[in-house]
This record gives structure tokens, C-alpha cells and sequence, in this order.
């Protein structure tokens, strides 16, 4: 099959030009970078046209100021003679500083390593403007090798000749003046001037039209030039973008005839590869996934069959009950032993220490000697490299035994013992733990495994595990469910008891309390007159430790009770707080209470509980603030869990926070007796009473802040 592909397949060239090597994005920044280039081109020219233009502009504009200093100069050398005035002559010397700016610039202008500043500066000083400048040294420095510009260049440097001339015919005329030579001669230094002046004035002319030529000349060269270049990168760009084109298209077309043959079931042949980039790597990826497809088609339907297999015998392990559980799984491995055509399937379980493996369930193929009562209760440290390895989750594939590697001459030694040549094991994990692992042996012959095996295998060991521990589970559960059924049984029969024990207890103690109580009063009656102070006090002493013995005992008959025969309804609070408040009348009034409350709900509670709740609380609220008119408000919220939230706040004594976990605690109290009186049960019953509804209770304060009893009941 493979040579069959082979043939069918298109060849790659044997040779590609650099554009069919590129990849695609580089194609497209050749094609991108070749119009750029044009564009930069095409402005790159107007750009110099455009300083071309400033500074020919600039040299005509330089031109006139130049005259301008020289003429100006000139007469001002006449006004000298007429006027004898040193400052006539000291302004015709200032005229010309116009034309030595200039000179000083073309002269730094025409070195070869000219001094920019310099020349920036001999411009500045010839009034040039400075933004005309630098277009102005760019036009000397690239195009005075013209003819034109070089002669006008040639003019420039003859008008500086003339005005040096000028400059001496001034300085002899100057010395003529001060020395008081003949006018004769003055007049005929004055000629002089003029002629000089005259001669300066021609050069200016030809400088001017010198450089309009040579201007008009490199316009018409650069708009031709530019012209032409711009053509021929145009033509470059065109070109390069329709051979790239082309190479684009053809690849295009090639993907395209081969799909569309793909698409109707034709592996025939394959795409003709065209180019190097990513369409000829995609042409080439699809003669891949041709040619693998092919291979894939062969082994396709059994890869379906063992998915189908597994998928069925997954389904069946997992509906298994306890009772069917070790049936079910030798079925599956004889199935999948017989489907993958080896000759031993099996199951290995580690104990709860991972100290010990032992073979559970085992099958064999005809002829194959089954090996699981020699496989029992194995140290797992005598086989370190396989059990390392399943312990961590990896499958075991040996395809040859006999290659093992050294370190694994335990597993070897036992694996040629039972005639093994190949070997897979996979893990069985369930939850975050390896439980174990399932085997599958090659004895007649070496075997190999796809990875797509290993990988449905891995599935059905976990099942496999996952159904083996819901056994275990399901088993050890019956054996607590009885055991806690006993122990509820139990449970329930020594609270009877104790109930009773308590009822009882009270009762046969009560009788021996009121005797004492009453002969103690007795006694108190009768020996009135004959009981000194201190005999008086301990009768006291005795009579009040009576009472509250009775308290303590009738708190305990009452705790004893709560729950007992507990019927919850719907309850309105607001009514059960009347009713507390009803009771509590006579204290409310002795103590001017004032008892506030928020709306109060309707709650799932046992109504007598609740009113013994709220009734406990309020007391206490009233009991701790000692102080006049004591106040008490019951609160009500909606709770996170769908319930409500009740508080009991009051503004008394309060109580210390590493106090506040023991004071629900049976006879705990956190003042003397003599202080506030009471049994150190009432919370305890409160407790009681919303714990048994599914509630819980707190408080919350600080010691001379009051206090705050919250607790909880379902709507």
C-alpha cells in the first residue's frame, strides 16, 4: 500500500527559483516594497525638484542683494567725496559686508570638506533667507559640476574679484580725500569706482541668466529622468507582481483540483506541488494526510471494533451489582483477551499500604496455564522498576522481554518464568489513586501494542478500578449501616434510661430537699430566741443553698425534657413573644422594663420550645442590667441559608469574649451566686433547643456593652 501511494503521489520539483521559495507574506513584501519603492521614487524626485527650485529662487533673490550692496556702496563712496564725512565712508565699507557673506559661504561651499556653519553663516550674513539656505548649499554641492551652474559658480567668484577691486579704488580714493589730493585726481579715482561698478553690475547680468539656464536645464533632466525611472520601477513592480501572481494562482489551482478529487472519495495521485511556500507546504501537508489516510484505513474498522468492545464491556462493568461484580469482569478480560488475540488478561490490586499486590481475576486462552494462585499477596518491593512506574501512572509496554534493561532483571527473571514475550500493563486508577493495574501476556508469540490501544485500555482499567472500589465501598457501607444501626439502637435505649434515671432522680430528691427546708425553718422558728447572729446566718446560708439545690434539680428535670416528644409547626414568633411577655408581666412592671421587637416572622418551631427559648434569653437580658429601667429588643433578619436570624439584645454588664464559648456550658456561670442568682442551666437549654432544630446560637459583646444572643431557625 505504501508504494501504491508512493507512485500516486505528484513529485516535488527538483529545483524552484527564489520566488517559488519564498513563502507567501515575503511574496506579498516583495510586491508591497517594490510599488513602496515607487512611490518613494516619484517623491523623492518632486523633492528635488522642489529644492532645485527654492534654491535657484534663492541664488536669483542672493543675486539682487548682492547688487544691491555693491551699487549702494558705490554711491555712498560719491557722497564721501562730496561730503568728506568719515561716516559716508565707514557706511559704503558696511555696504559691502553683504557681498563678503556671500563670498565666505561659496568658499566654504567649494571645499571638499566644507564647514556647514560656516557657510550657513556667510549666507546668514549675506541677508539670504535662512530657510532658503540649506536648498541653496544643496544646489551648489550637487550640481555644480553643470555647466551651467559651474559657470555661473565662475561669474560668482569674478563679481567677488571686481569688488576686492572696488574695495582698493576705495581705499586709495579714501586716502586721496583725507590727504587733500587735487580734485582732478579724486575725480578720475571716482571714474575708477564707476568703472569697477559697471564692470560688477555686467557680471551680476550674466550670473543671473547663467543660472535661469542652468536651472531651466536640470528641471527638464530631472522631469525626464524622473519620468523615465519612474516607468521603469512601475514596470519592475508590475512584473514582479504578476510573476508572483502567477506563482500564487498556480498553487491556488493545484489545492483546489486536488480537494475537489478528495472531496468525492478520490485518494488517486496527489497535488502537484508548484512552489516552496506555505501553499506547496500545504500541497505537500495534504499528500501527507493522503498518503496517511491510506495507512489509517486499515487499521480503522479494528480500531472501531475494539472501541465498540470496550465501550460495551464499560457499560456492562459499571451496571454491575456487588454480586456480579468478579463474573463480569473475567467475562470482559476473556473478551478483550480474545479480541487483541493474547493469551492471558488479567487484574493485580494493591493493599491499602501499597506494601503488597495479589492477581484477582485472571483469564487464559486455550493451552495457556493459568498462573493467579501463584500470584497471590507479592511484595511489591521485590519488583521495583515495573511497580515504580505503574505506581506513577505509566503504562508498562514491553514488546520483547527479553530486552529489559538491567535494572529490571527482577521482572525479567519472573516474567520468562511464566513464559511471557510480551507484555502491556495498564494502571488503574480511581480518583487521585493507582488501585492496581491490568495485565495482558504474549506468550506463543512477541506482540506489540498502538497507542490507541493503550489509551482505551487505560479507560476500561479505570472503570475496571472504580467498579472494584464502589464494591468495596458498597460492602464496608453494610457493615457500618449494621453497626450503626446497632449503635443507634443502643443509643436510644440508654437515653431512655437516662431520662428516666433523670425524672426520677429529681423526683426521690426533692422529697429529702422540702424536708430539710422545712425543718431548717422549723428550727429557725422554735430556737428563735435561743440562736445567737452567727447561728442565724448558717440557718440562712442553709436554707438558701436548699433553694438552690431545688433550682439546679428542676433545671435538669427541664433540660432532661426538651425535645422529648418535639412536634415543630408553623409558629408565629410575634404571638410566642406576647405570651412570654404575658408571663414575665409582674418582673416587667417591677423593674420597668421597656421590651422592643422588629416584625417577627413565622418559623417551622416547636411552639413550647420557642417560648421557653425567648423566655430565657429576655430574663437573662433583664437579670444582667442591674441598673434602673433596663431595655430589651428582639431582632429578626433573613438569614444566607433561606431561615432567619433572631437577636436578644440588652444593655447590661456584658460579658468578657474568652467567656462567651463556655457560659452555653452545663452549670457554668461567670458571677457569684450572691451577685445574680440562678441554676447555670438556662443557656444550656437554649442550646439544647436550637441545636435540635437545626439552628445554632452565639453571642456577641464586650465586657460593660451589653450583650447580643443571636440564634437561627428554618422558615
Amino acid at each position: 500500500m505504501e508504494q501504491t501511494i508512493a507512485s500516486q503521489t505528484a513529485p516535488k520539483p527538483a529545483r524552484l527559483s527564489w520566488i517559488q521559495r519564498s513563502s507567501v507574506r515575503t511574496k506579498l513584501t516583495v510586491v508591497t516594497l517594490a510599488f513602496a519603492g515607487v512611490i518613494a521614487a516619484a517623491l523623492g524626485v518632486m523633492e528635488m525638484s522642489l529644492k532645485i527650485s527654492n534654491g535657484v529662487r534663492a541664488y536669483v533673490r542672493g543675486e539682487g542683494l548682492w547688487s544691491r550692496g555693491q551699487k549702494d556702496a558705490a554711491l555712498a563712496l560719491e557722497h564721501y567725496v562730496r561730503s568728506r564725512n568719515e561716516g559716508d565712508y565707514a557706511d559704503a565699507l558696511k555696504r559691502l559686508t553683504v557681498n563678503f557673506g556671500d563670498r565666505q559661504a561659496r568658499e566654504q561651499m567649494s571645499r571638499p570638506d566644507m564647514d556647514y556653519d560656516l557657510a550657513f553663516a556667510g549666507f546668514v550674513q549675506g541677508q539670504n533667507d535662512p530657510a532658503d539656505i540649506p536648498d541653496m548649499i544643496f544646489l551648489f554641492r550637487n550640481f555644480g559640476w553643470l555647466s551651467y551652474l559651474r559657470e555661473a559658480i565662475d561669474t560668482w567668484r569674478a563679481g567677488d574679484a571686481a569688488i576686492d577691486q572696488m574695495l582698493e579704488d576705495a581705499k586709495v580714493l579714501h586716502e586721496a580725500v583725507r590727504h587733500g589730493a587735487a580734485e582732478a585726481d579724486i575725480e578720475a579715482l571716482l571714474a575708477a569706482l564707476r568703472v569697477d561698478n559697471e564692470r560688477a553690475a555686467v557680471l551680476e547680468v550674466h550670473f543671473s541668466e547663467t543660472l535661469s539656464d542652468g536651472a531651466r536645464f536640470v528641471h527638464s533632466v530631472s522631469r525626464i529622468g524622473g519620468a523615465v525611472l519612474l516607468v521603469l520601477l512601475l514596470a519592475l513592480g508590475v512584473l514582479v507582481a504578476r510573476r508572483i501572481a502567477a506563482q500564487l494562482r498556480a498553487g491556488i489551482d493545484a489545492l483546489q483540483r486536488g480537494t475537489a478529487r478528495v472531496a468525492v472519495g478520490d485518494l488517486r495521485g496527489g497535488i502537484e506541488v508548484t512552489s516552496g511556500d506555505e501553499l506547496g507546504q500545504l500541497a505537500e501537508a495534504f499528500n501527507d494526510m493522503i498518503e496517511q489516510r491510506r495507512l489509517a484505513e486499515a487499521s480503522l474498522e479494528q480500531r472501531l471494533a475494539f472501541e465498540t468492545l470496550i465501550t460495551r464491556l464499560s457499560s456492562g462493568i459499571t451496571a454491575l451489582t456487588t454480586a456480579q461484580a468478579d463474573e463480569g469482569i473475567n467475562r470482559a478480560l476473556a473478551d478483550i483477551g480474545r479480541f487483541a488475540q493474547v493469551d492471558r488478561s488479567y487484574v493485580f490490586l494493591y493493599d491499602e499500604a501499597i506494601a503488597r499486590v495479589t492477581c484477582s481475576h485472571e483469564w487464559c486462552a486455550p493451552g495457556i496455564e493459568p498462573q493467579i494462585r501463584s500470584l497471590q499477596n507479592l511484595r511489591v518491593a521485590d519488583y521495583p522498576w515495573v511497580e515504580q512506574r505503574i505506581l506513577g501512572g505509566e503504562v508498562v509496554h514491553v514488546p520483547r522481554v527479553a530486552d529489559l534493561p538491567p535494572e529490571a532483571i527482577a521482572e525479567r527473571n519472573e516474567w520468562q518464568a511464566e513464559s511471557i514475550r510480551s507484555i502491556l500493563l495498564i494502571p488503574m486508577r480511581s480518583g487521585d489513586a493507582v488501585r492496581g493495574y491490568v495485565g495482558f501476556d504474549s506468550v506463543r508469540s512477541e506482540k506489540s501494542w498502538p497507542q490507541e490501544s493503550s489509551d482505551l485500555l487505560r479507560i476500561f482499567g479505570e472503570i475496571v478500578a472504580n467498579t472494584l472500589a464502589r464494591v468495596k465501598a458498597e460492602h464496608t457501607l453494610q457493615v457500618r449501616n449494621e453497626s450503626l444501626a446497632a449503635t443507634v439502637q443502643e443509643l436510644e435505649r440508654s437515653n431512655a434510661e437516662l431520662e428516666e434515671f433523670a425524672y426520677v432522680a429529681s423526683h426521690d430528691l426533692k422529697t429529702p430537699l422540702r424536708g430539710i427546708n422545712g425543718f431548717v425553718q422549723l428550727l429557725r422558728k422554735r430556737m428563735a430566741d435561743k440562736l445567737d447572729t452567727q447561728s442565724r446566718e448558717y440557718i440562712d446560708l442553709t436554707l438558701a443553698s436548699v433553694d438552690q439545690l431545688q433550682n439546679l434539680i428542676s433545671g435538669l428535670l427541664e433540660l432532661s425534657r426538651v425535645g422529648k416528644g418535639r412536634r415543630a409547626a408553623a409558629t408565629e414568633v410575634g404571638l410566642v413573644l406576647a405570651s412570654v411577655e404575658a408571663q414575665m408581666a409582674p418582673l416587667v412592671a417591677e423593674r420597668n422594663v421597656t421590651l422592643t421587637h422588629d416584625p417577627l416572622p413565622t418559623v417551622l418551631v416547636a411552639p413550647l420550645e420557642l417560648h421557653q427559648l425567648l423566655q430565657n434569653l429576655i430574663g437573662n437580658a433583664i437579670k444582667f442590667q442591674p441598673g434602673p429601667n433596663p431595655r430589651v429588643h428582639v431582632g429578626a433578619m433573613r438569614d444566607g441559608g433561606g431561615g432567619w436570624k433572631f437577636s436578644v439584645r440588652d444593655h447590661g454588664i456584658g460579658i468578657r469574649p474568652e467567656h462567651q464559648a463556655k457560659i452555653f456550658q452545663l452549670f457554668q456561670r461567670l458571677n457569684p451566686i450572691e451577685s445574680y442568682e440562678g441554676s447555670g442551666i438556662g443557656l444550656t437549654i437554649c442550646r439544647k433547643i436550637v441545636q435540635g432544630h437545626g439552628g445554632r446560637i452565639w453571642v456577641e459583646s464586650e465586657a460593660g456593652e451589653g450583650a447580643t444572643f443571636y440564634f437561627t431557625l428554618p422558615a
